[in-house]
């Protein structure tokens, strides 16, 4: 156990913040594409229905989704073996992959329902790795 160090987290807290906008300064969905080319592969049950890879359900999403769950980033990781540049080195990598996805999730959150049956979440979010207070 770590009980001995003081741990925090380096980079994006928890947030619920809708209030994200995206670089140019609009809001995430008008730059949200319906379809994202680099998205998880859209698979189908035995039916035929259409499942979406990262909400893990069938589109189109409905707007009793619970988007705010999805943009809660996971607890740390406490791998104090790996040396503090490269913990750093990924925590910059993790940031910008969860900031990509927060958008994303947000975008389709402000989309109008009906939205279009392909367009799928942010994948899940990746937890940041910890760095101890002495480091």
């Amino acid at each position: 156990m770590f009980s001995s160090r003081s741990t925090r987290s380096v980079g994006l807290r928890n947030s619920t913040d809708s209030s994200l906008t995206a670089p140019s300064g609009e809001l995430p969905s008008q730059n949200v594409p319906p379809s994202d080319p680099e998205a998880a592969p859209i698979s189908q049950n035995s039916q035929g229905i259409d499942t979406l890879p990262n909400a893990g359900i069938h589109g189109p999403i409905p707007d009793d989704f619970d988007f705010d769950g999805r943009i809660i980033l996971p607890d740390g990781i406490t791998r104090f073996e790996l040396p503090l540049a490269v913990r750093i080195r990924e925590n910059v990598e993790i940031e910008d992959f969860n900031n990509s996805s927060i958008l994303k999730t947000i975008g389709v959150k402000n989309t109008p329902a009906p939205r279009p049956d392909d367009m799928d979440i942010g994948p899940p979010l990746k937890p940041l790795y910890y760095h101890a207070d002495d480091e």
